[in-house]
């Protein structure tokens, strides 16, 4: 049987249907392109709303990769490309910042932020710069913040100029240095205050920068009124970035600063009472887990306040407030600090010296011993590095014995005394005032001369500094020449 050959057929396409398949195939390429262009703008804003939300909730690293993300799709949006910039400037990555800022000035967005920006980029180089390099560099913060126009930012960083001025270009001991910074942001507080659309217009940022601002500006004044702005300002600031720890590290030390300065009678401790104690719930948030890093940096404030606290409370006849005070201080978080100790043997000393009947004063040395006692038992205190330390607990708290020992007529505790200023002056033997306590134990304890003569020979030779008169007065109460 023959195969027979299949014959050829010819496919014709109407001009119809030709017109047809062209537009579906468009549709097919516009639908990805769409579909692409789709893809990237939801791209572009998760990343961008991701970055955003990082940022507001002071993680810089999130709020970083999320911008990075976004320009990855957009590169010539400047809103991320700002955002940028400043969380750079923010982790002080200076030159990243400046050239995410230079780039958004050649796209032509010359727009205030951007000099603003600039213009704290600047006061952070001059703030690491050397000595020599800082007036440039102000300059040039100066002059991009000028560059900025009329808003808030731009006065507030002026502001921040004055105070960086201040403290790296004039001297430590002239107290006129912060005057430019003080009128600048009184200037500002006044502005802020009398225009509210001048207030309204400036940022969340620029809200927190104008308080740390003038509250550092006002806490360089005596006045007790700035004082107090100052620490409303940084609470202000406070309240607008609780995470960051610069603002609640300012508050601790204004409070620090509040109850060195000034004595208070019992009454005004008790209605301040719930103040401090508020502030103290506050600090045990930090605590956890979330701000442990951040606890980090305010532990030296806390300390300083907690102190500050603890000593106006002994001046004003709390001790049993006092007491939890110190116990919180030498154990826990500070445990291996010397400072707590040495506090605590400074505050029962003075306490104790203060003008009471012998009772009440008897009473009162005994507990400034128990503190110089704990201090001595601390490993720390033993170390080659606080010999000097060691040395004067010794000595004063041979002294403190000295006394009890003398008023009780007790002879164990002059004993006590006796053996505390022996550790002194192996310490530190060429001492006026460790030989010369030392003599004058020896000689309530009826020793002979033969004991106290070396020691007394020693003080003769120590150099006295400003104690040459007292040293008359040693020898005829020795009844020695």
């Amino acid at each position: 049987m023959a195969i027979e050959k299949i014959k050829k057929t010819k496919i014709e396409i109407s001009k119809a249907a030709a017109v047809q398949m062209a537009i579906s195939a468009a549709l097919a390429v516009l639908s990805i392109i769409l579909g692409y262009m789709a893809f990237v703008k939801w791209r572009f804003k998760a990343n961008l709303v991701s970055g955003y939300e990082s940022y507001d909730s002071n993680d810089l690293e999130g709020g970083r990769k999320g911008m990075e993300a976004a320009l990855s799709w957009r590169p010539d949006h400047v809103g991320a490309r700002e955002l940028l910039a400043k969380i750079y400037c923010d982790t002080n990555v200076l030159d990243r910042a400046e050239e995410n800022y230079n780039r958004i000035l050649a796209q032509g967005a010359d727009r205030p932020e951007i000099f603003v920006g600039l213009g704290v980029l600047y006061v952070k180089k001059a703030d690491k710069a050397e000595a020599k390099e800082v007036p440039q560099l102000l300059r040039q913060a100066r002059d991009y913040f000028e560059r900025a126009g009329g808003i808030p930012e731009a006065a507030i960083g002026l502001g921040h100029c004055d105070l960086l001025e201040a403290e790296r270009l004039s001297a430590a001991d002239n107290p006129r240095r912060y005057e430019a910074a003080i009128r600048r942001f009184k200037k500002l507080r006044e502005d802020m205050a009398a225009r509210q659309d001048y207030r309204a217009s400036c940022s969340r940022w620029g809200l927190i920068d104008y308080y740390a601002g003038l509250g550092k500006a006002l806490s360089a004044s005596d006045a007790p009124e700035d004082l107090a702005a100052a620490s409303a300002a940084f609470r202000s600031c406070y309240q607008m970035v609780r995470r960051w720890p610069l603002p609640m590290a300012n508050i601790l030390l204004m409070e620090a600063r509040r109850f060195h300065e000034k004595s208070y009678e019992r009454t005004e401790m008790l209605a301040m009472k719930k103040e401090a104690l508020d502030l103290r719930r506050e600090m045990e948030l930090w605590k956890n887990a979330a701000l442990k890093d951040a606890y980090a940096e305010v532990k030296d404030p806390w300390l300083q306040y907690t102190m500050a606290l603890a000593k106006a409370f002994l001046w004003a006849g709390e001790e049993n407030d006092y007491d939890a005070l110190v116990r919180e201080v030498t154990g826990g978080l500070f445990e291996n600090r010397p400072e707590p100790y040495l506090f605590n043997c400074a505050q029962r000393t003075r306490w104790a010296l203060k003008d009471e009947s012998a009772k009440e004063t008897e009473a009162r040395l005994q507990k400034a011993a128990a503190a110089y006692k704990a201090l001595l038992g601390q490993a720390m205190f033993k170390e080659e590095r606080a010999k000097a330390w060691r040395a004067a607990a010794h000595n004063n708290l041979g002294w403190i014995l000295a006394w009890l020992g003398s008023y009780n007529g007790n002879e164990t505790t002059l004993r006590e005394a006796r053996a505390q200023l022996e550790e002194a002056v192996k310490i530190f033997p060429g001492d006026y005032v460790f030989n010369r306590n030392l003599c004058v134990v020896l000689r309530r304890l009826r020793r002979p001369e033969k004991e106290f003569l070396p020691y007394l020979e020693k003080a003769k030779a120590a150099d006295k500094g400003d104690l040459a008169e007292d040293f008359g007065r040693f020898q005829q109460y020795m009844g020695v020449q």
